[in-house]
């Protein structure tokens, strides 16, 4: 377990919050699947709440925004010290503003941007809401990854908006680092192949099997058999509203 209580470094990923159809149906699916409790929600927040695992935010929920009452997909933001300047760095490397970065009241400040490949993603500068408050344990963000339309634009792009470097694991994925934390990666990146575009969010789940079981019960879908790879062992599924995420375990099988 790894608590943070600081602002997560610069580019770093270091939130992923999803606006649903149903906020009460998607709070007890979660709530069933990792445990979840909930903040406060209510018209002052714009029905957004915090997902909580022992009273640490690890991931955000809202109903879903005008004009984007069909797209319940979980979103990424990388952390920024300056969120106007990220905002100019994306536009200059090709992106496209979504959201032009604004104060959410003590909270923070957030932009939303298209990638070239058009990819949706987010930046977050922290004021009192730091982003993910812990890793490492069941329910947590374990890793994100972006599955790109256009493998090498998005490398291109991502070096040029947030000076990320890349360690290639195979001719189509790579992990990136941010200069502000080099000695570890922050994510990866990879081609989307036959799957569908967009940064993805992995959760941790201390029982594989256990969480997979749950998926159904609680109105999910298990979209895939459990890979066993290098870093651990994995497996795809959908929630309520169709959302496709992964769950992770980071043992491997005996």
């Amino acid at each position: 377990m790894t608590d943070h209580s600081t602002p997560w470094p610069n580019g770093i990923p270091c939130w992923a919050d999803i606006t649903v159809t149903d906020i009460d149906r998607s709070k007890q699916f979660y709530a069933d699947v990792f445990g979840w409790e909930y903040g406060p929600s209510g018209p002052e927040f714009g029905g957004y709440t915090n997902a909580q695992v022992g009273g640490r935010t690890v991931a955000g929920m809202a109903p879903p925004m005008e004009g984007w009452e069909d797209q319940s997909a979980w979103v990424v933001y990388l952390a920024t010290d300056d969120v106007a300047a990220a905002h100019e760095a994306v536009i200059a490397a090709g992106g496209k503003p979504i959201m032009e970065p604004m104060e959410v009241g003590p909270f923070g400040h957030m932009g939303l941007w298209l990638d070239p490949t058009g990819a949706l993603f987010g930046g977050w500068q922290a004021k009192e809401h730091v982003g993910f408050a812990v890793t490492e344990v069941n329910g947590t963000v374990a890793w994100v990854d972006l599955m790109s339309a256009d493998f090498e634009k998005a490398k291109e792009f991502y070096a040029n908006a947030f000076g990320f470097t890349y360690e290639a694991m195979g001719e189509d994925y790579a992990m990136f680092r941010s200069p502000a934390r080099p000695e570890e990666p922050g994510g990866g990146m990879g081609a989307a192949g036959e799957g569908t575009p967009g940064w993805n969010v992995c959760f941790w789940a201390d029982d594989l099997e256990g969480t997979l079981a749950k998926i159904g019960d609680a109105g999910g879908q298990v979209l895939g058999d459990i890979v066993d790879f290098e870093f651990g062992r994995f497996a795809p599924v959908a929630g309520p509203d169709g959302e496709v995420f992964v769950i992770y375990n980071p043992n491997r099988a005996a």
